[in-house]
């Protein structure tokens, strides 16, 4: 699977401007707190703005929704854990967030799909 960087590592490798310290600042919050439940709220409040301005924001940015950006966080660092520790899987998807074993294999496995579907369209172009 291709690691997932943290919307942070790019922000800060392409250049820091007002705005994107607040969205960079906002989203090491996130990144420091994806082992926990989302707070949207305090994430906004790190940024400066309200709650719907930083999800609007932080989509125009990203091209992706807060909800996916983390889901796809958790997943690359599920799969980092189960490459370089001895956890049980399950435990490991319960860490990051997943009821059971049988929803973190659906999710991983609907992730590669899109994942190759991705470099085939990437490939062919």
């Amino acid at each position: 699977m291709s690691d997932f960087t943290s919307f942070s590592d790019t922000i800060t490798a392409g250049g820091e401007e007002d705005g994107y310290k607040s969205l960079n600042a906002a989203v090491r919050y996130i990144d420091n707190n994806l082992c926990e439940e989302t707070d949207i709220e305090k994430a906004a409040l790190t940024a400066g703005i309200t709650a719907d301005s930083f999800l609007r924001f932080f989509s125009y940015m990203t091209g992706m929704t807060l909800k996916e950006y983390i889901r796809r966080r958790r997943l690359t660092l599920a799969a980092n854990d189960i490459r370089g520790s001895s956890e049980r899987i399950i435990d490991i998807a319960v860490k990051y967030g997943y009821d059971s074993a049988d929803s973190f294999s659906r999710v991983s496995q609907s992730s590669m799909a899109l994942l190759r579907r991705s470099t085939a369209k990437t490939a062919g172009s």
